[in-house]
Order: structure tokens, then sequence, then C-alpha cells
């Protein structure tokens, strides 16, 4: 079929890719410039100088769109945390600040991603479950990490606990961050990555650490338990 030939030696196939490509770049401009709410069919044809024909060939309707911006800029910031947490050395402290400190870096880099990964998932409504999605994941991530540093004995023992502490950290920094970025805290980005660092190993000594385990196995009465 004659959609299905190739052209200049390029593949149909890939072809629609490069298309799909060019359209959420695009996308991405005008989402992280002007808001979501400024986005139209149309627009996003001409900032992607592509036609119609080739959006709905790609995307049913702008909300796919904007998830799946949403969802790029997410799958980097989370790439990008993971392999600075990797990277940082041994202590957990280390760690946490590498892992802070990333994702900071990455928004003062590209103030979009201000935009799509803060504004847009609270203001629009089709990233309201992606955002909650958003906070759990990096609370695994969190998890996970302090798994290796401390005894997976100490991070099993907190359960539903621990998680549930992971989304108060994950859930409070993102607010915290945002709040910071309009204005809202007079510190310095420095300054936010230490403070922010010394609160999150507070909380986990307290809910994860060692102390954490010795009071989970005594029992109501302050008596150890097996």
């Amino acid at each position: 079929m004659a959609k299905d030939r190739a052209y200049a030696g390029v593949p149909a196939e890939q072809r629609r890719a490069q298309r799909r490509v060019t359209f959420l770049e695009a996308a991405r401009e005008i989402i992280g410039t002007q808001g979501s709410a400024r986005l139209t069919v149309g627009g996003l044809c001409r900032q992607a100088g592509l036609t119609e024909r080739y959006f709905y060939e790609n995307f049913t309707n702008l909300d796919a769109v904007v998830a799946e911006v949403y969802d790029q800029v997410i799958g980097e910031l989370t790439e990008l945390i993971a392999l600075r947490v990797r990277a940082a050395p041994d202590p957990l402290r280390d760690k946490v600040h590498a892992a802070i400190a990333a994702g900071l870096q990455a928004v003062a880099d590209d103030p979009r991603l201000i935009r799509i990964a803060f504004t847009e998932a609270q203001l629009n409504p089709a990233l309201n479950a992606r955002r909650t999605a958003t906070i759990r994941g990096f609370a695994a991530l969190v998890l996970a990490t302090v798994n290796k540093q401390l005894s997976p004995e100490s991070t099993g023992a907190a359960g539903a606990y621990g998680e549930l502490a992971a989304m108060h950290l994950v859930g409070g920094l993102y607010e915290t961050v945002y709040g910071w970025l309009n204005g809202a805290l007079d510190l310095t980005r420095d300054e936010l990555v230490d403070e922010s660092t010394e609160i999150f190993l507070v909380v986990v000594e307290q809910i994860l650490g060692p102390e954490s385990l010795l009071r989970r196995r005594r029992g109501p009465g302050g008596e150890a338990t097996l």
C-alpha cells in the first residue's frame, strides 16, 4: 500500500515515529512556556510544522499529548535522579543530597520542566492521577535507596508505615519545591537542598532506623517481644 512505501529511503513507520517526536517536542515548548490551556491542535501543528492529518495519525486528542509530555518529563527526571543516586558515595546523607540536588538542577536548567512537572500537574485534570503515581514512584525510589543503606530488616519491619513515611517525604518535598520556585521560601538552592536533606534523614531515622525497629518489637507495655 502507498502508506507503507519508503520515501527518500526512509520507511513509513520511521517517518511516522519522527513526526510523533516532532509533535511532542513542539508540545513541550508550548506547555512549558504557555501552559496546557494554550495548547490547540492548530497551534501545535504550526509549532511542529506539520498538518492536522499527521496529528490525528499519532494522537486521539490534546489530553493524550499533555499526558505523554508529562510522562516524558517525569521519566527523564526519574532517570536522572536514579543515576545521581547510584553515582553518589554510599552514606545515605550523600545519596539523599544527590537526589534532591539533581531534581532542582534539572528544573533550573530547563524552566519548562517547572511548569510541566509542577504547575500543570496540579492544574490540568488529565494529569491528576499521574501526579499521584509520580509521588508513589519517587517514594518507592526512596525506600529502595534506604533499604540498601540500612538493613532490609528495618525497612521490612516498617511495612506500610514505611511507605506512608516515604509518601509524606516525597509529597512534602514536592510541595516545598513548588513553593520555593514560586518565591514562597527565602532560601538559596543550596540551602533548600541542605535543609531538605536533613529533614529526610531525621524522618528516615525515626521511621526506618535501628531504634525504630527496636520500638516496633516492644509490646504495648514496652516489653520486648519476639
